[in-house]
């Protein structure tokens, strides 16, 4: 990302707000904390965070939705998010995390099991008739599979 542009308004929305507990635990409140929008324009020219975020909400609520909808929203967005935080090394030929916590909050946020989340984007499943395999991915091939 340039650093003259800016990345989805919402993330930026929802680190203001501090609608999103796991931010905290992480100690990540600021859009330079994550992976994600650390390269990019902080303030967007002419938009309002907080007010394009109160916008929002209450355009949910005409929708329908319920607090509890909404904070689910808001938590799986923070959820992408963090994913660019799950940063990863090279140990032979597969990939391993290095950021555990980051995982663990994604799962948390997404109410997925950890384990599952991980081998999303660590290993490829192969099917032939009844037999599954799963194959480590390289470093290349594990960030593009979690950024994607």
């Amino acid at each position: 990302q340039d650093s003259k542009e800016r990345s989805y308004h919402i993330f930026f929305q929802i680190l203001r707000a501090g609608v999103v507990s796991e931010f905290r635990k992480l100690n990540c409140t600021k859009p330079g904390d994550f992976e994600y929008l650390k390269n990019g324009q902080e303030m967007a020219p002419g938009v309002d965070d907080d007010q394009e975020f109160e916008a929002l909400k209450h355009a949910l609520n005409e929708t329908g939705l319920t607090a509890q909808e909404q904070q689910e929203l808001f938590d799986a967005t923070a959820g992408v998010l963090m994913l660019g935080n799950c940063a990863m090394k090279a140990s032979g030929d597969e990939t391993v995390l290095i950021a555990e916590s980051f995982a663990k909050s994604v799962a948390t946020l997404w109410g997925v099991d950890e384990g599952a989340l991980k081998a999303c984007f660590l290993t490829k499943t192969i099917a032939v008739g009844k037999e599954v395999t799963q194959t480590p991915l390289r470093l290349e091939l594990a960030k593009a599979a979690r950024d994607t």
